[in-house]
């Protein structure tokens, strides 16, 4: 049986040319489709969305999303979000290394395992940084493809 959701509020819909006007659902003017997932509002104190600028209906219908790409933050923009993806990447590694170095000198110590300890505290130690790095570079190159090689692809099958 359904739940009663007595505290609810009532679902915003809006047409997705009305964004980023808030909304609970946005839909295409054309042919009502739900265009939610593939609007990004920005959000306080976070960094700017980053991926496709435009997004085009399957009716044709084309539609700001609110991300931006790589190629169009400005270089001051660009290095911070290395700098910081960076400098994250090794305070939380730094951090790791404390459990790491305490499982490896249990490992070898008292397990008497050398090279294992010493390849399973490297690993512990590493993970938050290749963690960080490896859900932040993918979409810096899928940007950099989209806006570089993407668009002259596309021009020249026009």
């Amino acid at each position: 049986m359904d739940s009663l959701n007595l505290g609810a509020r009532p679902l915003i819909t809006l047409p997705a040319s009305a964004f980023p006007n808030r909304a609970d659902v946005y839909v295409c003017e054309k042919c009502g489709r739900d265009l939610t997932k593939h609007l990004r509002a920005s959000r306080a104190h976070v960094w700017a969305p980053m991926g496709r600028e435009r997004f085009r209906c399957a009716c044709g219908q084309g539609y700001l999303t609110g991300a931006t790409e790589w190629d169009h933050f400005s270089e001051w923009e660009r290095k911070r979000r290395v700098g910081e993806s960076l400098v994250i990447g090794v305070l939380l590694s730094a951090t790791f290394s404390i459990p790491g170095f305490l499982i490896c000198l249990v490992l070898r110590f008292v397990l008497g395992l050398r090279e294992g300890a010493l390849v399973t505290g490297f690993i512990i130690t590493a993970l938050p940084f290749l963690f960080l790095n490896i859900t932040f570079w993918p979409f810096v190159v899928a940007s950099m493809w989209r806006t570089r090689i993407g668009t002259s692809v596309v021009s020249q099958r026009n």
